[in-house]
Order: C-alpha cells, then sequence, then structure tokens
C-alpha cells in the first residue's frame, strides 16, 4: 500500500484562500475518482504549509487515478485557478511506502522523521519497526512507519494520530516515561543521519 501526499505552501496574505481552494479540489477529486485525499495545516509549524494526502492500494491504482484526474478538464482547470494563491515552485509530490499501517485517521497527524543512513537502511528499518510496536503498546494506538518511494528515499517516518492536542500530550508523557522508548534513542546511534529528527503536527481540516 501506498501514501500520495502534496505538500504546499500559500502565498502570502493568502493562507485562508488556499486552504479553501485545496478543501474544494480535494472534494472533488474524492466524489469523481474515488481517492480519499484529506486536507491539513500544519500546528506549530510553517503557518502556510498546506497538506494533502490519500492511499492507494497499489502503484497501478495511483496511476489510473493520475491518468484520470489529468483528463479531467473542469479539474485542470480549477488548480489552475488555486495556483494563484500558492508559491510558485514550492508544491512537493511524494509517493510513500507503508511499512506498518497507522491508526485510523483522526483530526491530527502527528509525524516523527529521520533520514536513514544507506548503508544501514535494514538495520533502520528493523528498529524503526520495534519502536513503532513499543509506542503502539505505550499508547494503546497504532503508530505506523512509511518510507520514502520517491524523491529522497533515506526519508522514514513514524506516524501516529490523536483526537486532540491533549492526547497528543499525554502520548509523548507515557513514551518519555517508558525506559523501552528512551533507551531507543541511544540504540539508534549509527543508523540514522544526525540532526535529522523532526516532528510536525498536522490538523485535518477536510
Amino acid at each position: 500500500m501506498f501514501v500520495a501526499t502534496r505538500i504546499m505552501q500559500a502565498g502570502p496574505g493568502k493562507a485562508l484562500e488556499a486552504v479553501a481552494n485545496a478543501m474544494a479540489l480535494v472534494e472533488s477529486l474524492n466524489s469523481s475518482h474515488g481517492s480519499d485525499f484529506a486536507v491539513g495545516v500544519q500546528v506549530g509549524g510553517d503557518p502556510t504549509a498546506i497538506g494533502a494526502s490519500s492511499r492507494f492500494e497499489s502503484l497501478e491504482a495511483y496511476q489510473a487515478f493520475i491518468d484520470a484526474a489529468q483528463a479531467d478538464e473542469a479539474l485542470q482547470a480549477k488548480m489552475m485557478a488555486a495556483s494563484e494563491n500558492l508559491v510558485a515552485g514550492a508544491t512537493e509530490d511524494t509517493l510513500w511506502s507503508i511499512v506498518r499501517p497507522p491508526g485510523e485517521p483522526q483530526e491530527f497527524t502527528t509525524a516523527s522523521s529521520a533520514n536513514v543512513r544507506t548503508s544501514q537502511t535494514a538495520e533502520a528499518l528493523g528498529f524503526a519497526l520495534e519502536v513503532a510496536e513499543n509506542a503502539t503498546s505505550v499508547m494503546g494506538s497504532e503508530v505506523g512507519v512509511v518510507t520514502a518511494f520517491t524523491g529522497d528515499r533515506s526519508r522514514l517516518i513514524w506516524i501516529s494520530n490523536a483526537a486532540s492536542m491533549a492526547q497528543i500530550q499525554a502520548n509523548n508523557d507515557a513514551l518519555m516515561a517508558d525506559a523501552t522508548y528512551v533507551d531507543g534513542f541511544k540504540r539508534s546511534e549509527g543508523l540514522f543521519v544526525e540532526s535529522t529528527l523532526t516532528s510536525t503536527i498536522w490538523r485535518t481540516v477536510g
């Protein structure tokens, strides 16, 4: 299974219009082409960032979706008009391979990413799955793992969903109180590129 993401950047003073455009486009895509795209904005991050994502069972299914969307002239016209509220050249599309599925989507999604050392790919992936399994046990909600299929292939992300910021705080407190989780930071030495661990919170708005 795969996840397709598109990250866009709203132009100066255009965030509200850009988000509204993205929500309208996603509604059209989902109703006409059978996708399940959702739109999100960052919390505590880049206030101009807008994200859209959808799962696809296979690359064949993704190709069928892309072909149909590109042939939809009305949709393409809407996308062209919506681009006026975005920063030109700042849009990034990525395909991600789902190694361990996260739980059901909720209002908030935490994405904790790191870059794997190429020589340690297998070991790092095994470690990432161990971390996800332990975190799932501690938090009581499924933590997923995805790896980049396009773009920088060294990227790996742990994904967890929550109903509220309070739940994110509770999850973080529980993890930091868990000896196995904390010990994982030491065990990860040599598996990931230094200073690449980042965390982003996305809030689904449509």
